[in-house]
């Protein structure tokens, strides 16, 4: 499989389509649930962002050639472009939970309970976390990877890589816990598992490609 830097690298240097439309169809999952979890659930304002996204990969493609792995950067990117989304978004619903009412390990509540409480935070809290504990996050529970492929992105041993994502797991545990979510952190990561990713609508990456491209 071509890494993310050989694929940008043939989209910059030849402006190959097919490498860059290789890279949406890679991360448009990643990047359309983010975007998705940020605006509450609208399906029509996540496409918008993930084309904006994937626009604005295109457009800063040539600084990004020594990007080892670029989940970091897009999921950083939908962060900041759902922003504006995200405040009016709280504003209209005015959430009804909050930091000090969820407590996720009430044996009442079934996993997709504590998903659902639990996705609010789990951006505000990640976004914080330095750039190489968040990029290994994404990369794990986002993106899919494993130890291995994680390592080889962020050029460590596969057992290095494992440790820096249980260490910034722990991290993003404490995160939380200082919201008032306390959870476990195996319970964390099922959750991140679950909300971090998911298919995006068919024919969306071709369609934000051709756009990106265009």
């Amino acid at each position: 499989m071509n890494t993310d830097a050989q694929l940008l690298r043939r989209f910059v240097e030849d402006r190959s389509e097919p490498a860059f439309t290789a890279l949406v169809q890679r991360y448009v999952g990643l990047v359309h649930a983010t975007a998705l979890r940020r605006v509450g659930g609208d399906a029509h304002a996540a496409d918008d962002v993930a084309q904006q996204v994937f626009v604005s990969l295109a457009r800063k493609a040539p600084s990004l050639r020594e990007h080892a792995s670029l989940a970091g950067w897009l999921y950083v990117n939908t962060h900041h472009a759902t922003a504006g989304l995200v405040r009016r978004e709280r504003r209209r619903k005015q959430r009804e939970a909050t930091a000090h009412s969820m407590q996720l390990t009430d044996a009442s509540d079934s996993s997709a309970d504590e998903t659902s409480r639990l996705r609010p935070l789990i951006d505000d809290a990640l976004i914080l976390l330095k750039p190489v504990e968040r990029e290994v996050i994404v990369l794990r529970f986002f993106a899919g990877r494993t130890f291995s492929e994680i390592g080889s992105a962020v050029k460590l041993s596969e057992d290095a890589a494992r440790k820096r994502v249980n260490r910034a797991l722990e991290k993003l545990h404490v995160a939380l816990a200082r919201r008032g979510v306390t959870s476990t952190v195996a319970m964390l990561g099922t959750t991140l598992t679950g909300a971090g990713w998911e298919p995006a609508p068919a024919g969306l990456a071709f369609k934000i490609a051709g756009a990106a491209l265009a």
